[in-house]
Order: structure tokens, then C-alpha cells, then sequence
């Protein structure tokens, strides 16, 4: 089980008696802090983990890092990549492909299929991108101003949806429907 801190950046533990995790190691990276490592949101495909975090008082400059976890207890760090230019929200991996919820600048999309942050590419004309979750082939992008955005792997916006509140999460069912966590507004069901 992997957790992601505010203070001690991400947690391994085994779950072999799930009663009872055992924090194995912490990990951080040069792009967090040095005093209080940071990890905002995290994110596991197959035996790859991506890590991220966002800019605050602490940690000046938002980060990714992405990890092979093929050997799960034991994650090895493949790259991670310091942003200094955009403010960013949360990130997942889908497609051999890095997502990056950048909130003003949309979507910023990172090859990573080589294990490296490679290109980025960014859709842009969303909103304020802040969520963001594989969805189908592609992802679907949640907005501050009410918006989920469908886009494909190609990275064109194939829909947008109005949910009619702050999107404070999304999930895919796998079956081809979308739940979108709406704060006081409650829940929207986008199928």
C-alpha cells in the first residue's frame, strides 16, 4: 500500500497482514522539500506509480516522480521533474502518458512510456483544470467552474459535460459511466 503525506511524502507499507501495515520506507525526492517532503496526489497503473505534489509555503515549486513498483515493497525512483512554470492539481497515468490537472493551462500531457518524463504537450480551453482520471481510453477532466471534459487519447476534447458544481473528484466505474464528487452539490453520474 503506498500513502501519500503532506509531511513525509510517500509511505510503502506491507499489507501481508492487512490488519496491521508496516511502513517498510519513505521516499522523497530532490524537487520536495528537504524539512517536510511532499506528495499530494498518487496515482498506480500497472507497476508504475506516479507522485505528485503541488506548490505551497514549503515547497516553492510543484513536482512529479514516477516510479517502477514491480517490485512493490521496494519502488526504484525512474525520473521525477521539478515544475516551475505551472500551478498544478492532481495527475494520473494513462496511455503511456503522464496527465497533469494544470489548472489555468488545462491539461499538461507528459510521454512517460520510456520511464522518463519525456515531451509535454498541453490541452488547453478546459477552465480551471483541477482532477482529473483515466477514463475510457483517455481521461476525463474535472473543472473549479463545473465542468467534466472528456478527452481522448489523441488528446482532443471529445465532450463536456455541466455537473453544475465544483468538481472535488471523479471515478470511472469501468463500465463506461463517471461519478463526479460535487461537494455540498453531491454527486453527478455521467454515463
Amino acid at each position: 500500500v503506498y500513502t501519500c503525506t503532506g509531511v513525509a511524502a510517500v509511505g510503502v507499507h506491507d499489507a501481508s497482514a492487512p490488519t496491521k501495515l508496516d511502513l517498510v520506507e519513505e521516499l522523497a525526492w530532490t524537487g520536495s522539500s528537504a524539512s517536510y517532503p511532499r506528495c499530494t496526489h498518487i496515482d498506480v497503473q500497472s507497476d508504475r506509480v506516479l507522485v505528485s505534489a503541488r506548490a505551497d509555503e514549503v515547497q516553492t515549486s510543484p513536482f512529479l516522480a514516477l516510479l517502477d513498483a514491480s517490485d512493490p515493497l521496494h519502488p526504484k525512483s525512474l525520473d521525477d521533474l521539478r515544475l516551475t512554470d505551472a500551478v498544478t492539481e492532481e495527475a494520473v497515468l494513462a496511455g503511456g502518458s503522464a496527465w497533469v490537472a494544470a489548472t489555468d493551462a488545462g491539461l499538461r500531457v507528459y510521454d512517460v512510456s520510456d520511464g522518463s518524463f519525456g515531451g509535454s504537450s498541453e490541452v488547453s480551453g478546459l477552465g480551471t483544470v483541477t482532477r482529473v482520471a483515466r477514463f475510457g481510453s483517455g481521461v476525463a477532466a474535472g473543472t473549479s467552474d463545473g465542468s467534466v471534459h472528456i478527452v481522448g487519447a489523441d488528446r482532443e476534447l471529445v465532450k463536456t459535460i455541466d455537473v453544475g458544481g465544483q468538481v472535488q473528484a471523479l471515478l470511472d466505474l469501468g463500465d463506461g459511466r463517471l461519478v463526479v464528487a460535487l461537494g455540498s452539490d453531491g454527486l453527478a453520474l455521467i454515463d
